[in-house]
């Protein structure tokens, strides 16, 4: 863990570059539990109530259509 440390500038930017791909990797497989590895789609929705904004997901499977 030595060359990960902020004493250095060669060290910072390891460790910087360390937490840039952690937060990647991690975005990225959020992602795919949240979406079923791709089996499911989610799409923002917003609806005018009376004047209020209501925001929100829909979701629903891949390959699904209006029919």
């Amino acid at each position: 863990m030595g060359k990960f440390t902020n004493k250095t500038v060669d060290g910072a930017k390891r460790l910087f570059a360390l937490l840039v791909v952690l937060i990647l990797l991690f975005s990225f497989l959020a992602h795919m539990f949240a979406t079923n590895f791709g089996r499911v789609k989610i799409e923002q929705i917003n609806i005018d109530a009376r004047g209020a904004l209501l925001d929100g997901e829909l979701y629903y499977p891949v390959g699904t259509s209006a029919k």
